[in-house]
């Protein structure tokens, strides 16, 4: 099997769950089998942790580009197990890249 895929960055721009299993879709139309995404940056942690749970509290994007507490720009650790088992499902691996 051939390794064909697309990146995306929701460090840089968040993309929602519902919209990243999208992607998911379009990839399986397009005969792709990987999902290469860029959680953080150097300004971007939108990723809970449970052990250092500042980091997204601090580092999530709303609080950086909207200047707003109240858009809750962060993937929970169950979200980002359903996209992964949703792309599963559909053969397609995900690749995050935290830095």
């Amino acid at each position: 099997m051939s390794r064909a895929g697309l990146m995306v960055n929701p460090a840089g721009r968040f993309m929602s769950v519902a919209f990243l299993k999208r992607v998911v879709d379009g990839l399986v139309v397009n005969k792709m089998n990987y999902l290469h995404i860029h959680f953080t940056d150097v300004s971007s942690f939108p990723v809970a942790s449970d052990h250092y749970p500042q980091l997204s509290r601090k580092g999530r994007i709303s609080r950086l580009v909207w200047k707003s507490a109240d858009t809750d720009a962060v993937y929970t650790k169950a979200e980002l197990q359903s996209l992964v088992a949703y792309a599963a499902d559909r053969g397609v691996r995900v690749v995050p890249e935290i830095e």
